[in-house]
């Protein structure tokens, strides 16, 4: 999973395992350990509405269900 912040903009790169391991049980969760030893969760999960929300060392996403499991993969993704 790879996550990048631009000032208006998220983007959320998912590999073909990820993508479908999130259409199969709707959610996926990875976590990075920062040299201090604190760590950071992503989880990304499959719903009606997408959202993102921060806090604390959690970051989650949520994508719209039906979208996710319309899609035919192509080189320039989804854009929500």
């Amino acid at each position: 999973m790879k996550i990048k912040f631009e000032s208006q903009k998220t983007s959320l790169r998912l590999s073909k395992d990820e993508f479908s391991t999130l259409r199969n049980y709707s959610s996926i969760k990875e976590e990075t350990i920062l040299p201090d030893g604190k760590t950071l969760q992503f989880l990304v999960e499959l719903d009606n509405d997408q959202y993102f929300h921060f806090n604390d060392d959690k970051f989650h996403f949520v994508l719209p269900n039906h979208l996710i499991h319309a899609y035919t993969p192509r080189k320039e993704g989804l854009c929500f």
